[in-house]
């Protein structure tokens, strides 16, 4: 914000940059977790792999092969319908499963 913004522009408008950034200081914060979140996966994996940082028997700890997804993306038409099937069939046997039990 100018100078000439500050004391000659319109009021409303300190009120907005504060409101911008805020939001930039929260998103700098979540960036710096999310960075923190992968920083501590890979020492995980790394000293996963030495046999003196895991238990006996423990298989190492495998470093994400993709990223974590930030944004939830919107679900298309086919995964909706797909999700909806498998609910139908958990319904269905549920309720087979009930009718065995009474009938039984």
């Amino acid at each position: 914000m100018t100078y000439e913004q500050y004391w000659y522009g319109d009021t409303r408008l300190i009120h907005d940059y504060m409101e911008a950034d805020k939001i930039r200081q929260e998103r700098d914060n979540a960036a710096a977790w999310w960075q923190g979140v992968y920083v501590y996966n890979a020492l995980t994996a790394a000293l996963s792999v030495s046999e003196l940082f895991r238990a006996k028997g423990q298989k190492p700890t495998p470093y994400p092969k993709q990223p974590y997804e930030i944004v939830k993306h919107e679900k298309t038409e086919e995964e909706k319908e797909r999700e909806a099937e498998i609910e139908r069939l958990k319904i269905v046997a549920h309720f087979d499963a009930l009718r065995r039990a009474y009938k039984g």
